[in-house]
This record gives structure tokens, sequence and C-alpha cells, in this order.
């Protein structure tokens, strides 16, 4: 996690994460037969899609009910894993610039192209400048 640069203020969305990743994962343990715990529990098969197009502490496009469609793309967060969410769409955790976490379903990866165009290594920087400043753990270059 430090590795990655996960501010340790967010290591519970981290083990939050990992445990509901590994739920949903094939264990070589006797009792469970070749099945996931999930399926052990609940006798059917998980959904992995949720946790299948990001990473853990991505960096993402999200759109905020502020934003002024179709000209704002989206503002940059950090992907936190699946929304505990009682609709059955992906809603996702995301943390904002000012360090909230929310829970949305519009969320898009930065593709590789964008992260190295000028505008968005502004606010790539702008955001972790903001959150480093709330959560100093993170390690950035902020020259």
């Amino acid at each position: 996690m430090e590795r990655a640069g996960v501010p340790k203020a967010l290591w519970d969305h981290t083990i939050i994460y990992v445990v509901e990743l590994n739920n949903r994962l094939v264990h070589p343990t006797p009792r469970l037969k070749n099945r996931t715990p999930w399926e052990y529990i609940f006798g059917s098969t998980p959904d992995l899609s949720a946790f299948t197009i990001f990473a853990f502490y991505d960096r993402v496009w999200y759109i905020s009910k502020n934003s002024n469609m179709p000209e704002d793309r989206g503002r940059i967060g950090r992907w936190l894993g699946p929304s505990k969410s009682l609709t059955p769409d992906l809603v996702y955790k995301v943390l904002t610039i000012d360090c909230l976490v929310i829970h949305t379903s519009l969320v898009q990866p930065i593709i590789l192209e964008e992260e190295d165009t000028d505008g968005v290594k502004l606010l790539i920087k702008e955001y972790d400048i903001s959150v480093h400043k709330k959560m100093p753990f993170i390690k950035i270059d902020i020259e």
C-alpha cells in the first residue's frame, strides 16, 4: 500500500477491497471444495465485474453531480473499490480532490494517451497536491 502511495487514512478501504475480492476467488481449502468463500456461504457464483476494470487506487475520471455535461468530461479521482450499493448497477467508491469518498457509477479509466497530455498532467498534479495537503502520507513530486 505504501508503494502504491495509498495514504494510511485510506488503508481501511484497501482492506475492505482485498477481503471482498478474496471472498470471490477460489482457494485450495478442502472445506471449500474448489469453491469461493462467496459460493460456500451464498450458494451462487460471485460477480467479479466490479473488480475487473480498475485496480485499487487507480486514477479515474468521474462525473460529478455538479458537472456541466457534455462540456465537462469529468474530474480526476482515485478508485477505492466497488460500493456496497443496493442497486444492480456498478457503483464505485472514488476519492475526490477534496478527500471525500463518493459513490458513483459514472467512472471511466484514464487512458495512457490522455495521461501523457499536458492538460491531464496538470490536473493530476493539482489533484495529488490537494490530497497530499489533506493526507500527507502520499509520496508525490510537487516541483
